[in-house]
């Protein structure tokens, strides 16, 4: 049986992230899982490097970003940075 992952090609991969990539003929895709931290200064790092994986090839990014979007979603009393982190 073959497996969907070419275990040729790297595995990347942090305390908040594991990022595996496979290869059909001549197409590369990536896929990302995160579990990123409650840390703010922590998450914020992890992001600006998730820039180190980006490539012209499909990518998919799947998980927690453990981000918020507004206080209505935060059940603490203190609310951090929002998702507006991750966009450009």
């Amino acid at each position: 049986m073959a497996s969907f992952f070419d275990m040729d090609l790297p595995v990347l991969f942090s305390s908040q992230e594991i990022t595996l990539s496979t290869k059909q003929d001549s197409l590369f895709c990536k896929i990302t899982f995160v579990f990123a931290s409650t840390s703010t200064i922590t998450r914020r790092e992890f992001v600006s490097k998730l820039s180190d994986i980006l490539s012209p090839d499909p990518w998919s990014v799947i998980g927690d970003f453990n981000a918020v979007l507004g206080t209505h979603e935060n059940r603490s009393c203190r609310i951090e940075l929002p998702v507006t982190i991750f966009i450009r």
